[in-house]
């Protein structure tokens, strides 16, 4: 798999033959066992007293080889190491690569991938879009991804799909708002304040590309692929669209799309 770098020095992007509308790229914060440590500086330059600890999480020598080998970039966050993904313009090797960092974190004593309670540990994933650029374009765009997710109907699906849990941390990113239930044809200012600060989906930038950053997942591994599947699947979908779907509507599209097997099996559908 080649990877080359783009050039304003952001996140390296993997090479595709073929030209896709939407990339995607994912970042896990993998539970970890965190110890206090010398800072890497002190340590490299042998300084005797050094006070200054980091947190750092002992990874094993395959750990460290698929960080180098796949261009992930990590570093400690909310009780865990965050492994931050390339950009993949091509799916197939999105869920490829991720399911071969679920391997490695099962593997590694270090972590804990399933099964740990620790709400402040999630999956994020930025979705982007080729015909959609620029702030203006790109908030746009990301306020009706979020009034779709944010509806009265969606959120029980939503808060299952998550994985979160109403014990303090991050579950206010899965809670819909439900701004329409009394009526409303779109959220107001003030709604769009409320969503905002859920940041269930927010806008995000960096070295000067707008992405739509997905957040409502805790940190199970067997909410990776579900969530790189939605991000791109509603990516797509709501590029073309210019309305606020209702969550129906895009479950209707996804439906009739090759692909998405592994989010079109989630059990959480049942609420939608």
């Amino acid at each position: 798999m080649g990877l080359t770098m783009d050039l304003k020095g952001g996140f390296p992007r993997v090479a595709t033959t073929k030209k896709t509308l939407v990339s995607v790229g994912f970042e896990w914060e993998i539970p970890a066992e965190i110890e206090n440590r010398m800072c890497t500086y002190c340590e490299e330059e042998g300084e005797e007293y050094c006070d200054c600890e980091e947190e750092q999480v002992e990874t094993s020598y395959a750990t460290e080889q698929f960080i180098k080998t796949h261009g992930f970039r990590t570093h400690v966050e909310c009780g865990g190491l965050e492994f931050a993904s390339p950009v993949f313009g091509n799916i197939e090797t999105a869920r490829r690569i991720a399911k071969e960092l679920q391997k490695v974190a099962r593997t590694d004593s270090c972590f804990h991938p399933s099964g740990y309670q620790y709400s402040d540990c999630g999956i994020h994933v930025h979705a982007s879009h080729a015909n959609i650029k620029g702030h203006t374009e790109t908030l746009a765009f990301e306020q009706r991804v979020v009034s779709m997710l944010n509806r009265k109907d969606s959120a029980q699906f939503v808060w299952e799909f998550s994985g979160r849990e109403d014990t303090g941390g991050y579950g206010h990113q899965a809670k819909a708002t439900q701004w329409d239930a009394e009526g409303l044809e779109e959220p107001t200012q003030k709604q769009h304040g409320f969503m905002r600060s859920n940041q269930m989906v927010r806008l995000n930038c960096f070295g000067g590309d707008y992405t739509v950053e997905y957040r409502l997942w805790d940190a199970d591994e067997g909410r990776l692929l579900p969530a790189i599947e939605f991000a791109h699947a509603v990516t797509t979908f709501m590029s073309k669209r210019k309305d606020i779907p209702y969550l129906k509507d895009f479950k209707n599209w996804l439906d009739k799309q090759s692909g998405y097997n592994i989010l079109k099996a989630d059990s959480a559908w049942r609420l939608a």
